[in-house]
């Protein structure tokens, strides 16, 4: 086995340097594949002509060849720009022929007549005096005319600066109590009036947290008053011993009587 490599060997040897050697012996500009094969099988390749083939046509350099007989231009060309008049030097005035406008401006003013300087007499009007209408929202019905104070610790103070004394009512809408008195309280002209113009007014819906003003209890309708002074006067009752500051429909003339009674001041410094 190992004589047969190496014989393989040195046949594949001797064929590359065989074509080395032909590839040495060959010019360069001539060693082609067609040679190789020519030597091999020992043909010669045909000659080829050293005539060119007649229908070739002739090279494009010919053609591009300038002509040698080319007509020259005439010496006398026509002028074309000859008949062309010329453009005029001095521009024409196109704003020559508007009429120019006239420089003083018309008065538009002058056909309207002057006002009369003295104004007429006309019928002077006298104002009433404003109206304050209570919102319905504060007075909860109780009288829309009279102005309600907001809050609790407002009216004690409007109490103390106004120098009048201060009406508390409480009551609840569910109150079948509260409702009666409430529309004979919101009819009366005389405690309307009184309320109005001698009096802080404040009613309330929940309590105010001032425990002075429930001495008996938290009931509805109670109605306090408070002197100027801010002293709480548990001297004015209603009528019934288990509830004293209480008051139903047909206690009104005895809360207008109280109301009387509220207007005393107390001998109390301020």
């Amino acid at each position: 086995m190992k004589s047969i490599v190496q014989a393989t060997l040195f046949v594949l040897v001797c064929v590359g340097t065989y074509y080395v050697y032909l590839a040495f012996q060959a010019p360069k500009d001539t060693l082609s594949v067609t040679k190789l094969r020519q030597h091999q099988t020992g043909k010669k390749p045909p000659k080829r002509s050293s005539h060119p083939p007649k229908d070739i046509p002739p090279p494009q350099s010919d053609i591009l060849q300038k002509p040698k007989d080319v007509p020259k231009p005439p010496k006398d060309t026509p002028d074309l720009l000859k008949d062309i008049p010329d453009l005029p030097k001095d521009k024409p005035d196109l704003l020559k022929d508007i009429p120019d406008l006239p420089k003083d401006k018309p008065d538009l003013h002058k056909d309207i007549p002057d006002l009369p300087k003295d104004k007429p007499d006309l019928p002077k009007v006298t104002p009433p005096p404003p109206i304050t209408v209570q919102s319905p929202s504060l007075s909860r019905g109780w009288g829309d005319e009279i102005h309600w104070i907001e809050t609790y610790n407002e009216a004690l103070l409007k109490a103390k600066s106004s120098q009048k004394p201060l009406m508390v009512i409480h009551h609840l809408e569910q109150c079948p109590v509260c409702k009666k008195l409430k529309a004979v309280f919101s009819t009366n002209e005389a405690i309307q009036k009184m309320a109005k113009e001698n009096f802080i007014m404040f009613n309330i819906m929940n309590e105010t947290g001032d425990k002075n003003l429930a001495p008996d209890g938290y009931y509805v309708p109670r109605i306090m008053f408070i002197d100027p002074s801010l002293t709480i006067r548990l001297d004015i009752t209603g009528k019934r011993p288990q509830h004293k500051y209480t008051y139903f429909a047909d206690d009104i003339p005895l809360l207008l009587e109280n109301m009387q009674k509220a207007k005393l001041f107390l001998n109390t410094e301020l």
